[in-house]
């Protein structure tokens, strides 16, 4: 399998294997129906031991604990975990949290199926607020989270168009309406899915049909949806009106500082060759 062969290569061009390691021991299981459903996936791989003092350990998981996901990749089976666990993962643990106000008075981050409580972000390094939320960090410090806090910008960038269909998928739609209404564009009917949703045949259909009742000249949508849209499906919107995406521009109040900090949590070797390479010309 690839993974074998990744470990033939390694050998053979440098002599030894490095491996990133968590510390488990697993099997594949079944989802339940309904995570079937939001995620797409039928399986995930269930833990069944834990190794003490393993970064498994460290990072909370538990036996009968479910992986669907590590590293922004999808879990169906141990072959996926292992595919995942190469020398480039080594020394790069860093969660990065990033809060919402709501998520103050949500039990889970953010709400919804296999998502965690709040007190979760006792595990995190690194905590991300909007500059607009600055208020907000005082109820974090009273909760007992000590953590560094990055501020950010957000701005939507917005194509020129007039008369739209706006929908989304995504987990703040009562935001993305109103900021493109802010930005002079003409909504004249929106359809919003939960977080996650995966686009039907039914869904596009529904899309030209509002389009139709309401003479718009083009679909909008967020770029995370227009990624998610099938080919297929991309092509069938684009026979009746042309799609747009308005993308979320993200910057970081204090960059220098961010970068510092992340360097700080890199082990001690890596962190003298990002000095190395940060004072190359």
């Amino acid at each position: 399998n690839e993974a074998t062969r990744k470990v033939i290569g390694d050998l053979m061009n440098h002599g030894r294997v490095r491996r990133a390691y968590l510390g488990i021991a697993g099997g594949p299981r079944p989802l339940p129906a309904r995570a079937r459903r939001e995620r797409a996936q039928a399986t995930g791989v269930e833990i069944l031991e834990v190794m003490a003092d393993s970064p498994a350990e460290a990072a909370g998981l538990r036996p009968e604990d479910l992986i669907v996901e590590l590293g922004g990749e999808r879990i169906e089976g141990v072959e996926d975990i292992q595919r995942l666990m190469v020398a480039d993962l080594i020394g790069s643990d860093v969660d990065i949290v990033v809060l919402h106000r709501g998520d103050f008075t949500q039990q889970l981050l953010p709400a919804g199926r296999l998502r965690e409580g709040f007190s979760s972000l006792s595990r995190a390094q690194i905590l991300v607020l909007r500059q607009e939320d600055r208020a907000l960090e005082a109820e974090l410090r009273g909760r007992g989270l000590n953590q560094p806090v990055w501020w950010m910008e957000r701005r939507l960038e917005v194509p020129e168009v007039r008369r739209a269909i706006a929908f989304c998928a995504i987990a703040r739609e009562e935001e993305f309406f109103p900021a493109l209404r802010s930005r002079g564009v003409a909504v004249m009917a929106v359809r919003a899915w939960r977080d996650h949703h995966h686009y039907t045949e039914a869904d596009i259909a529904e899309l030209i049909e509002l389009r139709r009742q309401h003479e718009a000249e083009a679909f909008l949508t967020t770029e995370k949806d227009l990624m998610r849209l099938q080919p297929e499906q991309r092509r069938v919107l684009e026979s009746a009106a042309p799609v747009h995406a308005a993308k979320l521009l993200v910057t970081l109040a204090n960059e220098a500082m961010a970068i510092q900090q992340l360097c700080g949590l890199l082990p001690v070797n890596w962190r003298e060759r990002t000095g190395e390479l940060q004072q190359t010309p």
